[in-house]
């Protein structure tokens, strides 16, 4: 069975929001390629205005068995890509 999972992420404003959305993507793509056809949902990000930042969640679908695994790891994916650019900055809460 196929549920949807979520990863948000808040980055400061000023950030790049457009290579964050990209850098965003590519990382959930990375761990949900086979399910993304198999369950015929496309990937999207949705984003909103925060008091401190800019929130970007990441919406898939996948497995419910493997959520909380494909969860962390495209949690840790996007913090990754995430640090190593100069143009995109966390926000702080």
């Amino acid at each position: 069975e196929y549920v949807m999972g979520e990863v948000p992420v808040e980055i400061k404003y000023g950030s790049n929001l457009d290579k964050a959305l990209q850098l965003a993507k590519k990382s959930a793509l990375s761990h949900i390629k086979e399910h993304e056809k198999l369950s015929k949902k496309d990937v999207q990000i949705r984003i909103s205005f925060r008091e401190r930042g800019i929130r970007l969640v990441i919406r898939f679908f996948a497995p419910v068995k493997l959520m909380q695994h494909l969860i962390t790891e495209i949690t840790k994916e996007v913090y990754d890509s995430f640090r190593k650019q100069k143009d995109i900055e966390f926000a702080h809460i």
